[in-house]
């Protein structure tokens, strides 16, 4: 079995969600009319803050 995550009643999550709507807003400011170059960074930048809030979990923290 995984092993079960405790949210914290998600703030961990709620974390997640507004960092991944300031890399949005700060790929938006970046590229000017450039849609595609903000929706790729805001993707970037999701994986990568998904990717290390997975492996911060994983290590057993």
């Amino acid at each position: 079995m995984a092993d079960s995550v405790d949210w914290g009643q998600g703030t961990v999550k709620r974390s997640v969600i507004l960092l991944w709507v300031f890399f949005s807003l700060l790929a938006i400011s970046f590229s000017g009319n450039n849609v595609l170059a903000a929706i790729l960074i805001a993707a970037a930048g999701g994986v990568i803050i998904g990717a290390s809030i997975f492996f911060w979990f994983r290590r057993g923290r």
